[in-house]
This record gives structure tokens, C-alpha cells and sequence, in this order.
């Protein structure tokens, strides 16, 4: 439900907060509009702590009055005035208020209103010491108590660099995690690319060079040329050993030359014993041929 308290000045006095049962709860502040947004934004957040208001605001749904009892010239009239109210109606049973007051003086409530503050740059480490009332005030008054961005406060210089410190080490932590999920991602990538390779892909080389190519096509590759082609997760496999040629000299029919020693076997009608026995030195001729090659 939307809060309606145009009618609130900012001024010290003492307010009234009245729920649709007839319960109400009375309190006072140096600024009435700024203490009933700081009692609006717990109560929405459900951590009030007066449980009887909070038991109230979350059953009726935010549907609560906001009045101003008396308007004080100074903070230390709301606190008599305030005093007086909760007096007056102490007994009462729809009374929320869980205590008569903080028990504060006006010299002690605003002495501790003048306590400093230090704001301190949590990337920089660089900080200023504030009076909380006039300078801190001041400053974050215009955002409705937003604090200012990358700024760390605290009423001493030790827990503001303790604060900063605990915020460095989760940026680190950060930064480390984010640079573990970038590798990971990279592996995976890696992995997948790999595993496409080793299915689609071929790896080439030339027997005598040495030479290696990587192809990635679906089907073989052209192995001729003394090129062998394999899958990449496949082993090469043994080139088959080319035929030797044989070179015969005849003394009518010249010379010739027979692409093994089986077809030279075959065309002279002879076994291809005779042609070792030439080859080797045994034996002189074949069938009238003087043969020569290396087996």
C-alpha cells in the first residue's frame, strides 16, 4: 500500500502511528517524515523492532495512519513531550509501544548525534572524517538515507579498514571463481573441438618426406604419391612394400624391362626360382635372358 504522509513536516515533534483496530504507537524524532520512511522501510522488510507493530502492519497490509501529535522547536521539548505522552496513556492496552522511552537526556541524544563518522573509498583506501549531523547528514539527505556509492562508513578507522578489507577478499574470491569458470569453459570448448577432429578428421603424411597435413573431411583422402592418411585416434598402418622391377638384356630381343620378379616368372614360362637363382648370382640366364634388379 502506497505510504501517504504529505502532511508530515520535517521538523522535531512528537508522531502517532494508528492501525484500522484502534492500536497506535507513539514516538518522537528531530525529522517526523524522515523517522516514519525509517519505520516504513523496516516494517516492509518484516525486521521492525517493536513485534507488536510489526504483527499489526502484516496483518492489516501497510493500511496505517500516520498523524503528528505536536510540532517542537527543539529535540530535547520532543523528548519532554514525548515522555509526557507515553505517560499519559501508559496503562492504555492498545498502547504498541513496548517501553516508556530510551531513557536518553537531550544532552546525551545529542551528543551521540554529534558522534563522527568516517566514510572511506574501498577501492582507493582514501577517507574523511564527518560530523554525522551536519556534514554526513547533509550529504545523504537528498536520496532518502541511500548511501554514497563505493563508500564505506563506520564511527572509527580501524572498522572502516576492516570492512574494506573483507571487501577486497570477496573481490578476490570473485575474480577467482570467475577466472576458474573462463577456464573451464576454455577446456570444454578444447574437448568439444577435439572430439570433432577425432571424428571428422584425417591426418596425412608423406612416407619418404615426412610431411604432415591435418584434413578434416568426412571421407578418406586421396592417398596416392606415397601418402598415407589416417583417423586421428587411429594408428598408421604399414605401407605395402612396392614390387621390384626386374631389367633383362636378351641377345635378339634387347632389352626389357617387367614390373616384378612374378610377371618377369610368368612371361619367360619359367618359376620364379630361375629368376632368384639370376638374381642372386647362381645362375647365368633364364630362358636366354640376362636378368638384373634387387630383391
Amino acid at each position: 500500500m502506497k505510504l501517504r504522509i504529505g502532511h508530515i513536516p520535517r521538523k522535531a515533534g512528537v508522531y502517532q502511528c494508528t492501525t484500522p483496530s484502534g492500536s497506535y504507537y507513539i514516538g518522537r524524532a528531530a525529522d517526523l517524515k524522515e523517522r516514519v520512511y525509517q519505520h516504513h522501510a523496516k516494517l516492509k522488510r518484516g525486521k521492525h523492532d517493536n513485534q507488536r507493530l510489526q504483527r499489526s502492519y502484516d496483518k492489516y497490509g501497510g493500511r496505517m495512519k500516520w498523524s503528528v501529535l505536536f510540532i517542537a522547536d527543539t529535540v530535547q521539548t520532543a523528548i519532554q513531550w514525548e515522555d509526557n505522552y507515553l505517560q499519559m496513556f501508559w496503562g492504555d492496552y492498545k498502547l504498541m509501544n513496548m517501553r516508556t522511552g530510551d531513557g536518553f537526556t537531550a544532552e546525551e541524544n545529542e551528543r551521540n548525534k554529534r558522534k563522527p563518522v568516517y566514510a572511506m573509498n574501498r577501492d582507493t583506501g582514501q577517507y574523511v572524517k564527518l560530523n554525522y549531523v551536519s556534514e554526513f547528514g547533509a550529504m545523504i539527505s537528498q536520496h532518502r538515507n541511500k548511501r554514497i556509492p563505493n563508500a564505506i562508513y563506520a564511527e572509527t578507522l580501524e572498522h572502516c579498514k576492516q570492512q574494506r578489507l573483507e571487501y577486497i577478499r570477496e573481490q578476490l574470491q570473485r575474480e577467482y571463481l570467475l577466472a576458474i569458470e573462463a577456464d573451464c569453459n576454455e577446456w570444454d570448448n578444447t574437448r568439444k573441438t577435439m572430439q570433432r577432429k577425432r571424428k571428422y578428421g584425417y591426418i596425412c603424411r608423406h612416407v619418404i618426406t615426412g610431411e604432415h597435413q591435418y584434413v578434416e573431411r568426412v571421407d578418406k583422402p586421396d592417398c596416392s604419391d606415397h601418402w598415407q592418411a589416417r583417423r586421428t585416434h587411429a594408428q598408421w598402418s604399414k605401407m605395402k612394400t612396392q614390387p621390384k622391377q626386374v631389367h633383362g638384356v636378351h641377345p635378339i630381343y634387347g632389352r626389357r624391362v617387367w614390373p616384378s620378379i612374378a610377371k618377369c616368372a610368368k612371361d619367360l614360362q619359367r618359376t620364379t626360382t630361375p629368376v632368384y637363382k639370376v638374381l642372386k648370382g647362381t645362375q647365368l640366364t633364364c630362358n636366354g635372358w640376362y636378368l638384373t634388379g634387387s630383391i
